[in-house]
């Protein structure tokens, strides 16, 4: 019976260590999409604001990457 009972709490401790990993890789997954959205969300924010300015004739940055002064 005790042989037993070290086995039940020998898998149950590898089963803890292995939900421990697990949840601590599911935070770092999570962390950098988190990054990413942003990242990306903010990189399409700065291409829609660079094409635009670049229709416009009165836009300083359009000027600027026009070449025009």
């Amino acid at each position: 019976m005790e042989a037993a009972q070290r086995h039940q709490k020998a898998f149950n401790n590898y089963e803890m260590h292995d939900r421990v990993i697990a949840e601590n890789n599911f935070e770092r997954v999570n962390l950098w999409s988190i990054i990413h959205l942003i990242l990306m969300i903010t990189v399409s924010i700065v291409q829609v604001v660079t094409i635009r300015s670049l229709f416009e004739a009165k836009s300083p940055v359009g000027k600027l990457l026009r070449g025009k002064k």
